[in-house]
């Protein structure tokens, strides 16, 4: 069995194996366009391997942080989040293909809604966990730190990131004390309003049975699907190595 010391040699090695492999792949993916669009074949590969670096100082701060400070806080950190996801709606926001999902900071652009999953899930540990101590108005309050954030990321609209913050809402809910018949109630609520959410849109119908015949519409909707079968057909099991 393995000692708490040898757990975290094992998860180090294997998370510098995977950024490794992940490094070599970008530079594999990116270094011709590169070197034809900005004149470096490390142009993309320098640039990942910078996140790399800024992404393993965030990750050793939050190591070092206890687990109470991130879940004392987890509201006022969800609600910076979801100040940061509005912001994409103002004119700090970047429109693409009719989506705001970014945010540009000058030189610098990052989409707030991949780091609003984390402070939603903890905001949502947080609230469950006191459900029972709360009086039916703070109970109706406090749902706006849920409901707030899924509405800003529907109107960008990501209906991905949408529907991975709903499914940590409703594991947090389910792993906590709340009653399961307020659970299942609400999961009844949120079924009927996911499926009348992608049945609003023609786009998300079209690209979830976009499955079924790929071929129907090669250059949009079915183009990545097409792309994975090329990349299958011509590399095999082993692939066709670097380039």
């Amino acid at each position: 069995m393995l000692t708490l010391e040898k757990t975290k040699k094992v998860f180090l090695l294997t998370l510098i194996i995977i950024l490794t492999l992940g490094l070599v792949m970008v530079y594999s993916a990116s270094y011709m366009y590169a070197q034809e669009s900005f004149g470096s074949s490390l142009h993309f590969t320098l640039k990942q391997l910078i996140f790399m670096i800024l992404g393993g100082g965030l990750a050793l701060l939050v190591s070092k942080t206890k687990m109470s400070f991130w879940y004392r806080h987890s509201y006022v950190l969800n609600g910076c989040m979801a100040f940061l996801v509005f912001l994409t709606h103002t004119p700090l926001g970047i429109s693409i293909k009719g989506a705001q999902r970014w945010l540009s900071l000058g030189s610098f652009s990052f989409q707030p809604g991949e780091l609003i999953k984390y402070t939603t899930c903890l905001a949502a540990i947080h609230y469950f966990n006191k459900f029972n101590l709360y009086s039916n108005r703070e109970r109706l309050l406090n749902t706006l730190h849920f409901l707030i954030p899924l509405a800003l990321l529907l109107a960008q609209p990501d209906f991905g990131s949408f529907s991975i913050v709903a499914l940590l809402i409703c594991f947090a809910a389910f792993l906590s004390d709340l009653p399961r018949k307020i659970f299942f109630g609400g999961m009844l609520l949120i079924n009927v309003s996911v499926v009348a959410l992608l049945f609003g849109a023609s786009y998300r119908i079209k690209r979830l049975m976009v499955f079924l015949d790929p071929w129907a519409d090669p250059q949009n909707s079915g183009f990545q699907i097409i792309q994975s079968y090329l990349a299958f057909a011509s590399g095999h099991f082993w692939g066709q190595g670097i380039g």
